[in-house]
């Protein structure tokens, strides 16, 4: 094991009680050090030294914006397209949003490469209002996106750009309005069987959160679900679950139902079209809503969870007991706040099996897999 990753599995042992510090911590490590495995882009755009539009990311703890000429962990397609879109602004003559001065229009550049189809989707962000030069950016973007080859040397496809309107004054870089100007307004992944199962498109809008690994199939998904044990005719619940990439795979191995919980608009969305895409309606439902606010009608066997950084909380652990699950698979991207919500979970469930999911080599973030089992006695 890497020193890396030793460290990381300290991490999560940390976050651990007292009691299930002594679980074997599951990981398959990698045979060569991963690299350029990152398939997301989203970097802000900011007035340069020299008053041009300048795209890159933010110096830890400043507002000062680095330009990105190579990364190591990001598929250098998308490092070559925003090098190429910058230009393009140049060309085209746009100004970038200056937030002191209110003035300027572009916000951020945005590219998502989908590993199953190599599908690329594209997006700007802008101020409210219109946009005259919207058209003629989306077609410079798709242009940028022409020819490019992932880190594999596979070439990709732009399928589509969309503009985003942003008109808040703080520091997200995505508003609540999309406008589809080129192409499609999303992509389709395709995900590999799933052991003699068939595969699954998975489709996915450019505000809905997607694992930004190209790898997550195999290290996180998988193995995941594999901890959970046999799932044929089980009802599962998928909380915070996204555009249903958990509650779809675990259809695909046998759940009878799946009842899969979101309030993002758009995941909501790609989630219903999801089920439909694949044939899986019948055995699915999203419910639009908060986890945290969510009352279950009926029981369910398993229970997934994979919340944002804030964790569970009261709210949602208050959720899990109400639907009382025997089985609960909890994937973490924050060791405090899981810390807290095991600490709190510990009362009526016991951890029968931790992973370490390295999504992220080369950073100290680390995501986690944790299944627990409801004490017979508890409720």
């Amino acid at each position: 094991m890497s020193a890396q990753l030793a460290e990381k599995r300290e991490a999560l042992l940390t976050a651990l009680p007292e009691n299930a510090r002594k679980l074997e911590v599951e990981l398959d490590p990698p045979r060569s050090t991963p690299l350029q495995f990152r398939n997301k882009l989203l970097q802000p755009i900011r007035v340069g030294d020299d008053g041009r539009a300048q795209t890159g990311l933010f110096a830890r703890g400043t507002q000062d914006l680095v330009t990105i000429e190579s990364c190591h962990v990001q598929d250098p397609s998308l490092t070559r397209f925003a090098r190429r879109a910058e230009v393009a602004i140049h060309k085209l003559g746009l100004r970038a949003f200056d937030p002191q001065r209110s003035t300027g229009r572009l916000r951020a550049l945005f590219a998502r490469l989908v590993p199953g189809s190599q599908e690329l989707l594209l997006g700007f962000v802008t101020t409210p209002g219109e946009f005259a030069p919207a058209k003629d950016l989306a077609q410079a973007l798709k242009d940028c996106a022409t020819g490019l080859r992932d880190a594999r040397g596979r070439r990709v496809e732009p399928i589509g750009v969309v503009q985003n309107l942003n008109d808040t004054t703080g520091n997200a870089l995505f508003g609540n309005r999309d406008l589809p100007l080129l192409g499609r307004d999303h992509q389709v992944d395709r995900v590999g069987k799933l052991g003699t199962e068939r595969a699954l498109r998975i489709q996915v809008s450019m505000r809905s959160f997607y694992q930004v690994h190209r790898g997550a199939d195999a290290i996180l998904f998988r193995p995941a679900l594999e901890m959970l044990g046999p799932l044929a005719g089980a009802h599962v619940i998928d909380g915070y679950g996204g555009v249903g990439t958990f509650g779809l795979r675990a259809l695909v191995a046998g759940a009878e139902k799946v009842t899969l919980i979101e309030n993002g608009p758009t995941s909501c969305r790609d989630a219903e079209q999801n089920l439909r895409r694949n044939g899986l309606e019948a055995r699915g439902e999203v419910v639009r809503e908060s986890f945290e606010s969510f009352v279950p009608r009926n029981a369910a066997d398993v229970l997934i969870v994979d919340p944002p950084r804030k964790g569970l909380g009261p709210e949602g652990i208050a959720v899990v007991r109400a639907i009382g699950a025997e089985r609960v698979l909890y994937v973490s991207c924050s060791t405090r706040s899981l810390a807290r919500d095991l600490a709190e979970l510990g009362r009526d469930h016991r951890i029968q099996r931790v992973r370490l999911v390295d999504l992220f080599p080369h950073t100290s973030h680390l995501e986690s897999a944790i299944v627990l089992q409801r004490e017979r006695s508890a409720g």
